[in-house]
């Protein structure tokens, strides 16, 4: 599963999908959080369209994140 998200930069959403994951698993955030990993600025943009290309997918193309 992947989350994407926009925020003002006076925020931090990292901290708050951490949270929001690991409450809707009944899970404390420690034990959820060496699971996660975050992407900001141009690298989230690229992994974007690297999994959208298959190339960080194991699922072959993945034509909806474009919008197609």
């Amino acid at each position: 599963m992947e989350v994407a998200v926009t925020a003002d930069e006076s925020s931090d959403p990292t901290d708050s999908v951490d949270q929001f994951l690991a409450e809707a698993r009944s899970v404390e955030p420690a034990w959820v959080s060496p699971y996660l990993y975050h992407y900001k600025g141009p690298d989230a943009i690229r992994h974007v369209f690297r999994v959208a290309s298959s190339l960080d997918s194991m699922i072959v193309g993945e034509p909806q994140i474009l919008g197609n």
